[in-house]
Order: C-alpha cells, then structure tokens, then sequence
C-alpha cells in the first residue's frame, strides 16, 4: 500500500505517534531549527533539540551554513556552527547547505572547503526556497571537496528534470535530490533508447558523448531539501549515481 513521510507539523513532543501509524515510513521535520533561536543565536539550544532528535532516530540531519557570517568574513563563526552540527548529529549523515546563488565562486569555494574540514557527509548547493545553481557553480563546490570524504548533492531538478539529474550525475553529484524522482527514473530507459539510436551497439563513449550533450540543456536548477532540514517541510527523494549507472 501507500506508504507517507510526513514533514509539516512534527516535533519531538508527537514524533513517535506519527511513526506508531503503519503506514508512516518516516518522518522529517525542522523543530531543532525554530526561527526565532536562529535569530537570537542560540545555538546551545539548537545543538540540544538536534541532539534530541537523534535520539529520537533521526539518521540524517541537513544544516544551512550561516552565509551572513560567510560573507562578513566571520569565518570562524561558521566553522564553529559546522563543528557543533557534526557533533550534535552523533554519527549519523550530515548535509550542509550552501545557498550558492547568493555567493560569489571564491565564497562557494571556500564554503565547501569548510565543510569538508568539518567532516560532514555532503555538501548540497541549495535549499529549493531560492534559484538554485548552474553547472559552473556546482563544479567549484565539488572540486572544492575533491579528495575529502566528503561528498557532493544537488537537489530539486527542475525540467526537463530528467536530462538535467544525468547531466550533474554526470559531473560528478553524488546525490540528486527531487520531488520527481519516479519521472526521473521512468525517463531514463527513453533516454537509454535514444542513445542506442545514436549508436546501436551501445558503445560506452557515445553513451558518455550523449550525456555529455545534455549539459548544454541545464538552465539554473533550484534545489529541495531531505529529511530533518533546517529550510524546508517539504519532502524529497535523494537518487545517487549507483542506481541510474
């Protein structure tokens, strides 16, 4: 049957009751994050309600990196935030967000080399509530991580979503994140089809040289969030490259 990830209205207080219903798979939700400890700086508060979520079982946690302290030069505010929020999550996957629209290719860069110092699971370029990135964009926050653990996503591919998921897998995400992950995986045997009336043997460097082409058809792509984000209620489905390749 159906199964349901509800992401609005959860807290710690009824969490359990959401997931006692059998026909709940998970739940997300951005209760450790409340906008008004945002802006008073609380972050002792904020590590404390993640760290509740934790034992609550949340097995992945995304943050927005503080980009006003990124842009102030505050960069050792934001290495502390990136250091707290690795440590609150215990363990378990940890994403941090970069809103690259609104900075510049050398702020990208040195953002994701900080969260890669941080040690933190992904770094993902946009929360979906604002334009998203373009290829170039992506690719500095991926070499910037490039030889770390750690690990690239972009999130919400708009249309034609299906062209542009492969394209950035094809650049090298880890992690495509989107609200239309069936479209995107029905599409891909056409794709698969069109390429073998390129080249009826299937060859791999057309596949490669067909893929490739399709770059030229990304527009800027705004991007969602995963479960237990701190920007967003809506859902999404993650699609890594090992699927689709």
């Amino acid at each position: 049957g159906v199964k349901f990830m509800p992401t609005g209205c959860v807290n710690g207080q009824n969490l359990e009751s959401y997931l006692s219903f059998d026909r709940i798979i998970a739940c997300g939700g951005s209760w450790m994050v409340k906008g008004d400890l945002v802006k008073a700086g609380k972050f002792d508060e904020i590590k404390a309600l993640t760290e509740e979520a934790v034992k609550l079982g949340a097995t992945a946690l995304d943050m927005v990196m503080n980009i006003g302290a990124l842009r102030s030069g505050l960069y050792e505010d934001v290495k502390e935030q990136l250091r707290v929020f690795k440590e609150a999550a215990q363990g378990n996957v940890t994403k941090c967000i970069l809103e690259v629209n609104f900075l510049t290719d050398d702020e990208i860069k040195r953002a994701a080399t900080y969260v890669a110092e941080a040690g933190i699971d992904y770094v993902k370029t946009s929360s979906g509530q604002f334009d998203g990135p373009s290829m170039e964009q992506f690719l500095i926050m991926k070499n910037a991580v490039e030889g770390s653990a750690t690990k690239s996503k972009v999130a919400g591919v708009k249309f034609p979503r299906p062209q542009n998921a492969y394209a950035f897998l094809l650049a090298g995400a880890d992690l495509i994140g989107t609200r239309a992950a069936p479209e995107i995986i029905d599409a891909f045997d056409d794709l698969i089809d069109l390429e073998h009336g390129i080249d009826p043997e299937g060859g791999p460097m057309k596949k490669i040289l067909f893929f490739a082409a399709l770059i030229l058809l990304l527009p800027k792509i705004p991007l969602l969030n995963n479960i237990f984000s701190s920007s967003t209620n809506s859902s999404s489905t993650s699609i890594s490259k090992s699927e689709l390749f």
